[in-house]
């Protein structure tokens, strides 16, 4: 069973995950502008039909209608901010779920740019980019496949080299065959290196 994967920090790309968030708080405040600006327009069209047709006249009725329009922009600012919070963590939250899997992305990359073809790519379940990530993978396979095509190559022409070694007689040919030898088991073994690191 694979390890669980969690992450434990919600900013991982800070300036983009918060210019997100704004953007949310900023389409939710055009959003409850149009519509606060409806409710509010109503209320004043409908006291407006009530003061044409002088139902109430009172000093204490259009007093109370006054209140009214104050209060309605109250509770409009506070379910405004109330909004506004829960955009902007909802935000951090749901970008938290395309960032992360980036800077994974990221780190895979560069890990790969170093020669280390060892760590597939993993992504938590909810996570964003999975096609991404097998994607990844698969070149990955792909990349150690060939890598230890090529050190079975280089194994063989080792001991190619080795068996030449015993036959040949002269020896400055046998020098350059042990130079030739080392260099073929170096580059075997730096290949090795990078399926292990």
């Amino acid at each position: 069973m694979a390890a669980r994967i969690t992450r434990l920090r919600y900013l991982i790309h800070p300036k983009w995950q918060i210019t997100f968030s704004f953007l949310l708080v900023f389409v939710g405040f055009v959003s409850a502008v149009i519509c606060g600006y409806l409710a509010y327009r109503l209320i004043y069209a409908n006291q407006l039909l009530i003061l044409k047709h002088g139902i109430h006249l009172s000093p204490e009725y259009l007093n109370a209608m006054a209140n009214q329009r104050m209060e309605v922009v109250r509770l409009w600012g506070v379910a405004f901010a109330g909004l506004a919070g829960v955009l902007f963590i909802g935000g951090i939250f749901l970008s938290h779920r395309m960032v992360g899997p980036i800077f994974a992305f990221r780190k895979a990359l560069s890990r790969l740019v170093v020669g280390d073809f060892s760590t597939p790519m993993q992504l938590r379940k909810n996570d964003e980019f999975h096609d991404l990530k097998d994607a990844y993978n698969k070149l990955l396979e792909q990349l150690q496949s060939g890598l230890k095509e090529d050190i079975g190559l280089l194994d063989k022409v080792r001991e190619d080299l080795q068996q030449l070694l015993k036959v040949e007689e002269s020896p400055e040919t046998r020098e350059k065959l042990k130079n030739f030898l080392y260099e073929v088991a170096d580059l075997a073994n730096e290949k090795r290196d990078r399926l292990r690191s």
